[in-house]
């Protein structure tokens, strides 16, 4: 796979991510810094390692729960 085209990949799944965030971030009964510090523990960073099958779809499978 062409480096720019992982690049962009890569670029596009963080805004993805990102912006689910946002979401999942609005007001709620926690306060911003606690809905923050519980999330970071719940969801794993995602790191892509194709040879280990570590794809931004496969993170999401796991984690897409937090986001819906």
């Amino acid at each position: 796979m062409d480096a720019k085209v992982l690049e962009k990949l890569l670029k596009a799944q963080q805004e993805h991510f990102e912006k689910m965030l946002v979401r999942l971030l609005k007001p709620s009964e926690m306060n911003d810094t606690e809905l923050y510090s519980k999330l970071v523990g719940m969801i794993g960073e995602f790191v892509f390692d194709l040879t280990s099958g570590m794809t931004f779809e496969s993170w999401l499978g796991r984690h897409r729960s937090y986001f819906e």
